[in-house]
């Protein structure tokens, strides 16, 4: 996730005209989401305007890079986890607020990496799509904002001027 999605964009089609393939599975994480962030404050400014890191989405951003090769896994979604159990993996890790380390230390992440690389049925990016995963990711701080009291959280963001939309309302 420390690409930005126009570089991984241009990357996929690059490799595509080369004759090149491969796939790709980027998992991230909101209890990653400090990192990301720092991410986006300290690395070199993107060469695109508006381009986000793939830490923010993934390519939800800028729409699939290659619908059947690359897939975003959010570790710690409902989804995503729901369909490493019914595969008998179980992520450990994934209610945490801020942690980098879900990626590495989770036996459930690991054994997902293990059937991805295995080849195993029903681990395709194609496959993972298909049942859902990738096309959504939950909002950016949605780990560590639910835990801030709303009316400081509002006060915080606006200034205290006027009260904060309810997340999910229009």
């Amino acid at each position: 996730a420390a690409e930005y999605a126009g570089v991984a964009q241009a990357t996929l089609k690059t490799q595509a005209r080369c004759g090149g393939g491969g796939e790709v599975f980027h998992a991230f994480s909101r209890a990653n989401d400090l990192f990301d962030a720092l991410f986006g404050l300290l690395a070199p400014r993107p060469t695109q305007a508006g381009d986000r890191s793939l830490g923010h989405r993934g390519m939800v951003n800028i729409g699939p890079a290659a619908p059947g090769r690359w897939v975003d896994l959010q570790l710690d979604a409902e989804a995503t986890e729901r369909y490493f159990a019914v595969r008998g993996i179980r992520l450990e890790r994934g209610r945490e607020v801020v942690s980098h380390w879900h990626f590495y230390n989770d036996p459930g992440a690991m054994a997902a990496w293990r059937a991805i690389l295995e080849r195993r049925p029903g681990w395709s990016p194609a496959q993972l799509r298909h049942a859902g995963l990738g096309d959504r990711s939950e909002p950016r701080w949605s780990r560590l904002l639910p835990r801030i009291p709303r009316s400081r959280r509002g006060a915080a963001q606006l200034g205290g001027e006027r009260p904060q939309k309810a997340i999910g309302t229009s």
